[in-house]
């Protein structure tokens, strides 16, 4: 029986050889063509390997399949919501119209997809065959075909994207135009960032800006390839800027779209596997419809600087910014926008109309939910610094109005760069962690006591936490990025193509990315709620909102000036962590709080003793810098808090320590 069952399998094989190679030409779907193993294995067997490809090109379902010829892989983007797409029609072009087909039966799944499986495909014909790889993946692809080395200077370039979204209406776009290099710091990654430009021959054979829309967003000539490389979930430029986009942009005075958008596609250089990109457009004049008729101007901060005029006439530039055209007029906008907060800083009214108040409040919220740790300085010493954000100064009714557009988003959901080379993820800042945007006119109105201010950015958080960012909008959205990155198996094939990027297990998708957004909301929500009870008693009182139990920390107070005192914001603060105004006499220069037990101790100055003291935080040694002594400083049990001067400073400095390091 056994003897006969071999004899019939061996001729079932046959059979089927014969038929591939006798109807080569007449299949249609993928798995018409499918064989198992044995009969992948003996079609091989009786043939010599091709030194030359013997498909040119590859088709499923009219799809023109893209190919790396260096890993001998086609890649086939599955259009969305097909019912098709996993059995697919093939159709081949070949030098050798006798070429036949092979596809090792296995099925393309949504299994198969995530966990990037390579399926394996044969081409042959009487006597030579070629084996190939194919690779699924659920998003766009593009390749970009360049015949010189991708620079800093443009190089002229051919584009061609497959749009795989169910609606799209022509599956692939094409354009000529010029490719180059574009960032700062991230350049120094073996993953590059790309700014491309589309371009087209017109009459008289002039070249002028091809406009074209890509994957459903804005028509634009000028667009980015984003690369995520040192993201270990590729998730959060991505996530931030849509949220920008999706919750904010369009809340302004102008009606204008004053945000970036970013879709996830794969991408490809001259046939060769890239990994995983996120395509945007950049914030420029045509996205915030700058009218420099109208004396508008857009401005970007490139690097931390203070805050204030800076001009210099030697190179026409204010310090940190940088703006697309550098004539003298051109600054003017921003220095008249310096001059207007200097002179007004009293006067409500014309704060007020110089910013688009609904921009500035969705601002200040924006950036301290996303934790924006490289657009907002977190320095005490001066909190007002910003950085990777753009400032529009546009014209409504007459007036110069102030527009903050954010970018560059990546060090954000607690992720933090330590140093250019040494780039830390993995939740290096806790979700407790806010950040309180002091720049501009929404921080001098904060800063005049006005109440209805702050009862306005309490009521647009609660009406944004009920819509664009609820845990149900934002789940939404994690979703489609979970899809996008993981389960298109584009996470995988990035780790192959550049196995020295930051990455997680991928097993675990967004899940933990997902619990860190999830948990920063309740956080947010927490740090709102502790600032509508002390929002009334001034700016230190604000500040200390952003910590968890602050008047329950420790605490080591430096007195040097006792005129401070009279400052109603500060006796506000010093009273709600505990301090009995009446017992800083004069001869008092350090305050210790316990905050566990409540209890406050007050010494005098103490000069240059070197001697542990006994507190109700520990013991406390002060060594004072007399140009003989190093390691001058405050010490707590031994460990060294903060550097004090042998001649005191003429302030009043705080140290607190809580539960969690700040």
């Amino acid at each position: 029986m056994k003897k006969k069952l071999g004899m019939i399998l061996a001729l079932s094989s046959a059979i089927m050889l014969i038929y591939f190679v006798c109807y080569a030409n007449n299949y249609g779907k993928l798995y018409d063509i499918s064989v198992n193993e044995v009969q992948f294995e003996q079609i091989k067997a009786n043939r010599v390997e091709s030194s030359e490809n013997l498909i040119n090109e590859l088709y499923f379902n009219e799809e023109k399949l893209f190919f790396d010829k260096a890993q001998n892989t086609f890649y086939y983007s599955i259009i969305e919501n097909s019912n098709i797409a996993d059995n697919p029609y093939i159709e081949k072009k070949t030098a050798n119209a006798s070429v036949a087909l092979a596809f090792l039966n296995e099925k393309i799944t949504k299994e198969n997809i995530k966990e990037n499986h390579t399926f394996k495909i044969i081409a042959y014909d009487n006597d030579f065959y070629s084996e190939y790889k194919l690779k699924c993946t659920t998003l766009p692809i593009m390749n970009i075909d360049c015949d010189s080395e991708i620079e800093r200077d443009n190089v002229i370039m051919y584009m061609t994207l497959f749009d795989n979204r169910k609606d799209a209406c022509q599956r692939f776009i094409t354009s000529k135009g010029n490719i180059h290099l574009r960032g700062g710091s991230t350049l120094i990654h073996p993953k590059k960032p790309f700014r491309i430009s589309f371009i087209k021959n017109s009459l008289g054979n002039n070249k002028r800006n091809n406009k074209v829309s890509l994957l459903g967003m804005r028509q634009d000539d000028d667009w980015i390839l984003y690369p995520a490389y040192d993201d270990h979930e590729k998730i959060r430029n991505v996530f931030s800027s849509n949220l920008w986009k999706y919750s904010c942009a369009n809340d302004n005075l102008f009606g204008i779209d004053n945000g970036m958008e970013y879709k996830y596609i794969e991408l490809f250089i001259n046939n060769e596997y890239w990994g995983l990109y996120a395509l945007g457009y950049p914030i420029d004049e045509l996205q915030l419809e700058i009218d420099f008729n109208k004396g508008e101007r857009l401005y970007r901060k490139i690097w931390w600087d203070k805050e204030e005029i800076s001009y210099d006439n030697f190179f026409d530039v204010y310090n940190g910014y940088e703006t697309t055209i550098t004539g003298n007029n051109d600054w003017q906008p921003l220095k008249n926008y310096y001059i207007n907060l200097s002179n007004n800083q009293n006067n409500f009214d014309n704060i007020y109309n110089s910013l688009d108040i609904n921009n500035a409040v969705d601002m200040y919220m924006f950036i301290n939910l996303i934790q924006g740790l490289d657009n907002v300085s977190n320095n005490s010493e001066d909190m007002s610094i910003i950085d990777n954000m753009f400032i529009s100064i546009k014209n409504n009714k007459g007036k110069d109005i102030a527009l903050y557009t954010p970018w560059d988003l990546d060090r954000t959901w607690g992720n933090i760069s330590i140093n250019k080379t040494n780039p830390v993820s993995s939740y290096y800042i806790d979700s407790e962690y806010n950040i309180a945007m002091e720049h501009g006119g929404l921080q001098l109105l904060i800063e005049s006591g006005n109440k209805e201010i702050w009862k306005y950015i309490f009521y647009k958080y609660k009406k944004l936490r009920q819509t664009f960012w609820s845990e149900d909008s934002i789940n939404a959205m994690l979703d489609e990025y979970e899809d996008d990155i993981f389960n298109s198996g584009a996470y995988l094939r990035e780790m192959e193509r550049w196995p020295d990027g930051n990455y997680i297990d991928a097993q675990n998708g967004l899940s933990v990315f997902r619990s860190y957004v999830m948990d920063r909301l309740q956080k947010t929500d927490e740090y709102y709620k502790r600032l509508e009870k002390v929002y009334e008693k001034g700016t230190f009182l604000i500040r200390s909102a952003r910590y968890k139990n602050f008047n329950d920390a420790d605490f080591i107070i430096e007195i040097n000036d006792k005129k401070l005192l009279y400052d109603d914001e500060y006796k506000e603060l010093l009273k709600y962590i505990g301090v009995d105004l009446q017992k800083i006499t004069n001869d008092v220069r350090f305050i210790f709080i316990n905050g566990k037990d409540h209890k406050v101790d007050y010494f005098k100055y103490l000069g240059t003793n070197e001697e542990s003291i006994n507190t109700c935080l520990g013991k406390i040694k002060i060594l004072e810098n007399n140009d003989n002594r190093e390691n001058f400083g405050i010490y707590l049990n031994n460990f060294k808090l903060y550097e004090t001067s042998y001649k005191p400073t003429s302030n009043i400095r705080m140290s607190f320590k809580m539960g969690l390091s700040h």
